[in-house]
C-alpha cells in the first residue's frame, strides 16, 4: 500500500498529456456528443484504475518474487533454469496487456488476413527463445553482443523477403513484448539467478529485455515469410462494403472471376474503418501485391482514394450505384 500513492502519481503524469491533447481537440475539433464524451472518459478512468493497480501489483509482488524464484533455482537447479525460463516466457507473453491489443488491431487493420492468434503463437516462440538465450547468457557469462548482432542482422534481411505490414508489426511486437512483466519478473529472476552463482549482474542479467525486444523481428517476419508461399498475393482485389448489398456484390464478382481463372481476392472493410475506400485498405492491398482494385458498391466519392491508388501505381476501377459529387474520382 505504501507504494499505491507513487504509481497513482506516476500513471497520471503518463497519461495527462493524452487527455490534454483529447481535451483540446474535443473542445475545438472534435465536438463529439455529451454520451461519447462520457463514454470515453469513463473509459480514460477505468485504464487509470487498471493501470496503478497492475503496475503496483507487478512492481511490488513479481519483482521480489522473480529474484527469490531465481536465488533458489540457481542453488542446487542451476542448469533447469534455462528450460524453466523458455516455459515461463511462453506464458507470461499471454499477461502483457498490450499484447492482447495489439492483436486486436492488427486484425482490425488486415480484415482478419492476419490472424491475431498466429501474432501471439510467434511472440510465444520468439519469447520462450529469447528467455532461454536469456539464462544461458546468465549461466555462462556470454556476451548479449553475440545474439543481438547475428539477430538484427537477420532481421533487417528477412525485411527484403516479407510484405511491409510484417515487418511494421514485427518492430512494433518488439516493444510491446518488452513490457512490464518482462521487465519485473524476468529479468528481477536473472538477477537473483547471477546473484547466486557469482555472477555480474549488470552484464549477465541485464540484456535479457533486449532479447526480447529482439526475437519477435525475426519470427513475425518468418510468419510473413510463411504467409507469402501458403497465399501468394492476388493481382487484383474486389473491394466491397459491409452492408448487405456490398457483401452479396462483392461475393458475386469475386466468385465470377475466380471461376474464370482470375488471380483475384476481395476485402470487406470492418465498422470500425467505415464504409467505402480508406487509405489504411489501400495500403495493405498494395503491401499484398495487388495492382487493381474494382469497387463495388462505393468508391464513386473516393477522390483522395482514387489519388492514392495513383500514386502507389495501382488501377482502379469503380462500379457504385450511390449518387456521384461535383469532382469524379479518376479512375480507370
Amino acid at each position: 500500500l505504501k507504494a499505491l500513492p507513487a504509481y497513482m502519481k506516476e500513471v497520471a503524469q503518463s497519461l495527462l498529456p493524452i487527455i490534454v491533447i483529447f481535451l483540446l481537440f474535443q473542445a475545438f475539433l472534435l465536438k463529439l456528443s455529451k454520451r461519447k464524451f462520457l463514454k470515453i472518459l469513463i473509459g480514460i478512468m477505468h485504464t487509470y484504475i487498471g493501470l496503478v493497480l497492475f503496475l503496483t501489483g507487478v512492481n511490488v509482488g513479481f519483482s521480489s518474487l522473480g529474484t527469490v524464484l531465481g536465488s533458489v533455482l540457481a542453488n542446487g537447479y542451476k542448469w533447469f533454469i534455462i528450460p524453466l525460463a523458455a516455459v515461463i516466457g511462453w506464458f507470461i507473453i499471454s499477461a502483457e496487456p498490450a499484447v492482447a491489443v495489439l492483436e486486436k488491431q492488427i486484425e482490425e487493420v488486415s480484415a482478419g488476413a492476419i490472424g491475431g492468434r498466429v501474432i501471439k503463437l510467434s511472440l510465444s516462440l520468439a519469447i520462450a527463445a529469447a528467455m532461454a538465450v536469456a539464462a544461458l547468457r546468465v549461466l555462462t557469462g556470454i556476451s548479449v553482443m553475440y545474439f543481438l548482432i547475428p539477430g538484427y542482422i537477420a532481421a533487417l534481411v528477412l525485411s527484403f523477403f516479407v510484405p511491409d505490414i510484417y515487418t511494421a508489426i514485427a518492430f512494433d511486437s518488439g516493444g510491446v513484448a518488452s513490457g512490464p512483466m518482462t521487465a519485473t519478473f524476468m529479468l528481477q529472476f536473472f538477477i537473483g539467478v547471477s546473484l547466486e552463482t557469482g555472477g555480474n549482474p549488470i552484464t549477465d542479467a541485464f540484456g535479457a529485455v533486449a532479447l526480447v525486444a529482439m526475437m519477435p523481428l525475426i519470427s513475425i517476419q518468418i510468419i510473413g515469410v510463411l504467409y507469402g508461399k501458403k497465399n501468394k498475393p492476388a493481382g487484383q482485389a474486389v473491394y466491397g462494403d459491409y452492408d448487405c448489398d456490398g457483401v452479396t456484390s462483392t461475393v458475386m464478382l469475386f466468385t465470377h472471376l475466380d471461376a474464370i481463372g482470375a488471380d483475384v481476392n476481395w476485402y470487406i472493410p470492418t465498422r470500425e474503418e467505415g464504409y467505402g475506400l480508406n487509405p489504411i485498405a489501400i495500403s495493405y492491398l498494395h503491401d499484398q501485391g495487388v495492382s487493381l482494385i474494382v469497387t463495388v458498391d462505393c468508391g464513386i466519392t473516393a477522390v483522395a482514394e482514387a489519388k492514392l491508388c495513383r500514386d502507389l501505381g495501382m488501377d482502379l476501377v469503380i462500379t457504385d450505384h450511390h449518387v456521384c459529387k461535383a469532382e469524379l474520382p479518376q479512375a480507370v
